[in-house]
Parts: C-alpha cells; sequence; structure tokens
C-alpha cells in the first residue's frame, strides 16, 4: 500500500505498471473509491499480456474515501485541495505529460488539476462528469446523506440507484461498492454536495486546450446530459459522446466497453 502524506492527510495511490501506452491517472466519483476501476484494470491486464505498453495505471483515492484517511475538518474539502493533493502525486511520482480519466466528482476534480498545473497533462476523458457549474443542493439529498451515515441499508440503496441495470446481489457491488460508499459518506458526510455548490469554472475551462472526450450514458439520471454536452462546449478542444444503453456509471456497468473507449480514445 503506497500513500503521499500532505500536511496531516494520507492520500492513498496504487501503480499498475505497463498497462496502458501512456501513463494515465484515475479519479473516482463520490462515495466511491480507487476500486471502482478495477475491473477496467482486469480487462487491461488482459488486453495487453502481449503487447510492451510502458504505461503506468495510476489509481487514487480522494480524501475520505477509500484508503485515503479523513480530513480534520470538513472545511479542508474544497475542490482546490482536492485537484492540488493528486497533483502532488503526479509530482511525487514524476510524471510528465499524465492522461487523466475522471468518473462523476471525479471528473470536476480532474478539470480543475487541469486548470491548476496545465503543464502536467495530455489527454483528458471524462465518463458522466459534474458539469462546469458543479451541483446544486436538494434539501431531500442533504437529509439522505445525514441518515446514510447510520444506515448501511439506506446506503446501498441511494448508491445503487445511479447504477443502471443494477444487480444489487453482485458480490463485487455488496462487498466493495456498499463498503466504499458506507466508509465514505461517514468519514465525508455531505461536505462533497457543499464544495461543489455555487461554483463555476466555465472561464477556466475556456483556457484548456488539451484533447478531451466528454462521454455520457443514454441512461444517466444522475447528472443531465446536457451539463456534458455544455462542458464540452467550453472546451476548445473536445468532443461529446453518448454511450448508449449504460447509465451513471459504465466503468462499472459494462467496464469492457468503457475500456473500449478508452483505447480508442488514448
Amino acid at each position: 500500500m503506497s500513500f503521499l502524506k500532505i500536511n496531516s492527510t494520507n492520500i492513498y495511490y496504487e501503480v499498475h505498471e505497463n498497462i496502458l501506452a501512456e501513463d494515465t491517472l484515475f479519479i473516482h466519483g463520490n462515495l466511491a473509491s480507487h476500486q471502482w476501476w478495477h475491473p477496467c484494470l482486469t480487462i487491461l491486464e488482459n488486453q495487453n499480456q502481449n503487447k510492451q505498453h510502458k504505461g503506468k495505471m495510476i489509481l487514487v483515492d480522494w480524501r475520505g474515501c477509500g484508503e485515503s484517511s479523513a480530513p480534520c475538518d470538513f472545511s479542508e474539502m474544497k475542490m482546490g485541495n482536492l485537484a492540488n493533493d493528486l497533483n502532488l502525486i503526479i509530482d511525487h511520482l514524476k510524471l510528465q505529460k499524465v492522461h487523466l480519466v475522471g468518473h462523476s466528482t471525479g471528473g470536476f476534480i480532474a478539470l480543475n488539476m487541469v486548470i491548476q498545473r496545465p503543464e502536467l497533462f495530455s489527454k483528458i476523458l471524462l465518463l458522466d462528469s459534474v458539469g462546469a457549474k458543479g451541483v446544486q443542493l436538494n434539501p431531500e439529498i442533504e437529509a439522505a446523506f445525514d441518515q446514510m451515515q447510520k444506515d448501511k441499508e439506506l446506503t446501498a440503496a441511494v448508491i445503487g440507484s445511479t447504477i443502471y441495470n443494477l444487480n444489487s446481489e453482485d458480490t463485487f457491488f455488496k462487498e466493495v461498492i456498499v463498503e466504499d460508499a458506507f466508509n465514505a459518506v461517514k468519514n465525508l458526510g455531505k461536505s462533497i454536495l457543499y464544495a461543489l455548490k455555487d461554483v463555476d469554472v466555465r472561464e477556466d475551462l475556456k483556457k484548456i486546450n488539451n484533447p478531451t472526450l466528454v462521454l455520457h450514458g443514454e441512461h444517466d439520471d444522475l447528472l443531465p446530459k446536457e451539463d456534458s454536452q455544455k462542458l464540452a462546449s467550453l472546451l476548445s478542444n473536445a468532443r461529446y459522446m453518448e454511450i448508449p444503453g449504460q447509465g451513471h456509471c459504465c466503468n462499472y456497468e459494462n467496464p469492457k466497453l468503457f475500456v473500449k473507449y478508452l483505447n480508442e480514445f488514448l
């Protein structure tokens, strides 16, 4: 297990060698962890057994998620801090021109990383990303997050509602996704909801010219596809694609299909 200590916070990361053509960092969404990328990792390992790839697949847990330590105070949970943590991981690993892949809130973190340190990055792939103006608070969702800290079954229902055609008896869902979500909501509460409230990076995005692919599941009922379309229009070198037959979480719902998009773009 590898950690980078940033002040009083330990940020967890994994480095899988010789998986991709070039170094690529993957960022999970809210109530998740690096383990959401493991189904894709397995596919990529099998695909690349006979290829001479030299690129690393770097998986990270942002503060309060997965193996990373919980914040000392919820005031730490700001997009700028989360982006800086992961940029410091890249510095620590002495990487240059890294590709970025971000899912949901992880997509918004990825964009903030590029805004902060554009020289570090090459291509960007955003999967059902939070849009340029964040997410507005919903009182019902706030109340649910308060209850989820005490109720694992409710947490399972909430995280399950983001997954299209969920098989709730799937072992990975029960033993990984639900446990990750319950851990994260206990550590973070609704602080990420506040971190995504009243943000607006539209002007900053106009300065990003990295090749970018914005993917959005046809059946994503969590985030509107209009936000992804607008995101792509704000970026000078981006294209938008809808993923047919998928919801908010193609990396779990259909990792083989997601890896196909990943390989074609990167």
